[in-house]
């Protein structure tokens, strides 16, 4: 029972008309929300999707929403955030986020809190701790299987969600990671998100993957990442 104006009482069965007594003052039942991922210092990326999840205890109504809804929003430790759904089905406890770039952020928590007519018993929870939610890279060409040939040129493009000061572009010939690009990376910003590749000799191979990725040294790949079709 949700309501903020209840009491309890205590009778003996025997004599419930003499032996009895109730609390003194009100007392106030709420339901009750707790999210349940993401809520713990996971890493998540702009762009894709993910399950936000939660648990429900009790209902409640609101006149102009209906029964059981709940607002999703990220919040920033450091102020800001962003709507996830309004107006969700608590039952259904979880929501598939699409995260926008906006929610780029080293300090989210998920919130959830229950819409009804009397907001001062709306139940409510936000994530344990927070988490990143980090820039992200999708290779868009080759955008299929070679095969590809010695001393011809494709390009290599990608889409960036966010920001990166710099990305490398690689190929693994199935025995290590070789940088297409310039020795310390390359602003995606001023080449367009798009590289020109001739192959080499050393390139050769059955198996070989395209790789972008934000630059962290001259030697592996960094995160995050994306690969082409081998």
């Amino acid at each position: 029972i949700i309501n903020k104006t209840l009491k309890v009482r205590v009778s003996w069965n025997n004599d419930p008309e003499n032996l009895t007594d109730k609390t003194s003052g009100t007392l106030t039942i709420k339901g009750k929300l707790h999210v349940t991922s993401p809520n713990t210092g996971v890493t998540w990326y702009a762009s894709e999707t993910r399950a936000v999840t939660w648990d429900k205890f009790g209902n409640w109504s609101h006149a102009t929403y209906g029964n059981n809804k709940v607002n999703i929003t990220y919040v920033f430790t450091g102020g800001g955030g962003g709507l996830v759904d309004d107006f969700a089905d608590a039952g259904n406890v979880t929501h598939d986020w699409n995260i926008p770039v906006a929610a780029i952020n080293n300090l989210v928590k998920i919130n959830i809190t229950a819409i009804q007519d009397d907001m001062t018993l709306a139940a409510s929870d936000e994530s344990n701790t927070t988490f990143i939610i980090s820039p992200f890279i999708t290779v868009t060409k080759p955008d299929a299987p070679g095969p590809w040939y010695l001393g011809n040129s494709t390009y290599v493009n990608w889409t960036l969600y966010g920001t990166l000061a710099k990305v490398h572009v690689w190929y693994n010939n199935s025995t290590s990671w070789v940088h297409i690009t310039p020795d310390g990376g390359v602003n995606p910003n001023l080449i367009n998100n798009s590289t020109l590749w001739t192959m080499n000799a050393s390139a050769v191979n059955e198996t070989v993957t395209v790789r972008v990725a934000n630059f962290t040294d001259d030697v592996n790949p960094g995160v995050p990442y994306d690969d082409g079709p081998v």
